[in-house]
């Protein structure tokens, strides 16, 4: 008789708390989202190192053609700089007060490598420009010790003499107009 009294089952939500198909769906949310977070990690690491390397090689190739100044000032300055306001644009604004988050650090430590590659970098050039100044300073102790200056001829006596003379002359005058 249990047929007569048949009633239509109630449908479950798949999707219900207290289902197991929830509870694989929440745990394959977090897995996703901690996938996802650590490609972008991983994303913004290769990121760095590319652009520590290509600016790495953007200095030494402009060093290469002869263009240290090009090199050391503005390229590596520019750069640097880049890396920097990339880093402080991560700074986060909630509440009225900066919030400081790991974006911003990963970006800090971006513009610090390529700062220490840039550094890295230059240090050939910087004691190639110490040996250069060093070396023209020698070059410039010895040319002036052994160099023959000529002497200007010395005017001291005749000079003396003009002045005793002219004081001479200026005494008989004395001398003469007092006399008449």
């Amino acid at each position: 008789m249990d047929f007569l009294t048949w009633e239509k089952p109630e449908l479950q939500d798949p999707f219900d708390s207290h289902s197991a198909l929830s509870l694989d769906a929440a745990r394959l949310d977090e897995e996703i989202a901690g996938i996802v977070s650590t490609r972008r990690f991983l994303n913004k690491s290769l990121t760095a190192m590319t652009g520590v390397l290509l600016v790495n090689g953007g200095v030494h190739l402009a060093a290469k053609l002869g263009l240290p100044a090009l090199a050391a000032g503005t390229l590596g300055g520019i750069l640097f700089g880049l890396f920097l306001v990339n880093a402080l644009t991560k700074i986060r604004h909630s509440e009225g007060q900066p919030s400081i988050d790991s974006d911003f650090f990963l970006s800090l430590a971006q513009a610090a490598s390529v700062g220490t590659a840039l550094w890295l970098s230059f240090t050939e050039h910087r004691e190639i420009g110490t040996a250069a100044k060093d070396g023209r300073e020698r070059f410039l102790v010895e040319v002036r010790a052994y160099e023959v200056k000529p002497e200007p001829p010395s005017h001291d006596l005749l000079l003396t003499l003009a002045i005793s003379l002219g004081g001479l002359l200026l005494m008989l005058g004395i001398v003469k107009s007092r006399a008449r």
